[in-house]
């Protein structure tokens, strides 16, 4: 074996003793001037997450500054800082009253000197910053008017107005908030889940799991036909004056009064107050 291939064997077998990351060329860990950030919340039963970098305001003028966020340029903020500023909805929503399909968007937003400002939902989530931003990869566009408030030195994402079916996720820096209203329809996924997922889990065959559904669509008013049916499955297996109670409201909303009555009598029957 010659010198030159004595030693590109030898390199070779150096490289393949080495741990991989000592092999492959990877960006340092270092602080960055914007750290990263991230903010999730539950809106009903849907999970909505936030990534981003924030920024800081370090005595500069941040809005209307044309090398920071400039007014009515045409083109897009990054809505924080170095790679996108991205959102995940678990599931459908809306934002402000348009549907949005559940999944990851990066967003970016055009900043006016006066009048609401425009926030694009992007097909694209990995990008650095704006710069490829494509508006043809748009999934939603919507209109947002800005608010004033408290100087935040740092740029921040967070849930206000929180609530079982809506919520709003505002953008606030420095003294601007930029509030963008999102809807989901929780009766509906919850209806969902308790017809594919639920009662066909773990809690098919048991009365608790049973009576909790069908209890959660008597409170609600939805799918009773549904909870009538787990309701008479729990209390047919293990009676009791709750369980009991819950078929009897059902079939009343269902119109059944004679079996409403019936089912109440045993209610009644199976109530401590009667064993008393």
């Amino acid at each position: 074996m010659t010198t030159t291939l004595r030693l590109l064997a030898a390199g070779a077998l150096l490289a393949g003793l080495l741990p991989a990351h000592a092999v492959a060329q990877q960006r340092m860990t270092q602080p960055m001037p914007s750290p990263r950030a991230s903010v999730s919340q539950t809106i009903g039963i849907t999970q909505v997450s936030v990534e981003y970098s924030r920024p800081g305001v370090k005595g500069r003028e941040i809005f209307g500054n044309p090398q920071i966020v400039p007014y009515d340029s045409g083109q897009p903020w990054r809505a924080g800082a170095d790679e996108n500023t991205v959102v995940e909805f678990e599931h459908d929503v809306t934002v402000e009253g348009q549907p949005l399909a559940a999944g990851r968007y990066g967003v970016h937003i055009f900043p006016k000197s006066s009048g609401p400002w425009t926030v694009a939902f992007s097909k694209d989530n990995a990008s650095w910053g704006s710069y490829t931003y494509d508006a043809s990869r748009d999934a939603l566009r919507v209109e947002v008017t800005p608010m004033e408030a408290p100087q935040r030195e740092w740029l921040q994402y967070e849930f206000r107005d929180l609530g079982t079916h809506g919520a709003t996720l505002v953008m606030h820096w420095d003294e601007t908030a930029l509030p963008v209203k999102l809807g989901v329809d929780t009766t509906a996924l919850m209806v969902e889940y308790l017809n594919t997922d639920y009662v066909r889990g773990y809690g098919f065959w048991q009365a608790p799991q049973l009576l909790a559904a069908a209890s959660w669509c008597d409170r609600n008013d939805v799918n009773l036909e549904n909870a009538e049916a787990w309701a008479a499955r729990a209390t047919a297996s293990a009676p009791d004056a709750n369980g009991l109670s819950t078929l009897a409201s059902i079939q009343a909303k269902l119109g059944k009064t004679t079996e409403a009555e019936e089912t109440r009598k045993r209610a009644a029957e199976l109530s401590p107050e009667a064993e008393g």
